[in-house]
């Protein structure tokens, strides 16, 4: 009898680790802008943020400078922005 508790025990456990998912953070954007240059009073901001393990491969994004929108239907991760100040602010 101990025998079969123990054999049954032991494939409960490895059909539930077979069946398990693998955890998954809870990650934000991430969103960074790192200032790559400046030519006469403008500097340039190479924004990028952080695609998500949940996202379908073709999912699009949206940039928002100050509020406003500077670009739609992105299909990578970055943008280069050439009319910026230091004080921009970004969302995605």
């Amino acid at each position: 009898m101990k025998r079969f508790k123990l054999s049954t025990l032991l494939i409960i456990m490895i059909c539930v680790n077979a069946l398990a998912q693998r955890p998954i953070d809870n990650l934000g954007r991430g969103l960074v802008v790192v200032p790559t240059g400046s030519t006469l009073g403008s500097t340039t901001n190479f924004v990028s943020w952080r695609r998500l393990g949940t996202e379908y491969y073709d999912v699009t994004y949206n940039l928002y400078k100050n509020g406003t929108k500077i670009a739609s239907n992105l299909t990578t991760t970055s943008y280069d922005d050439s009319n910026a100040s230091t004080t921009t602010q970004y969302q995605s």
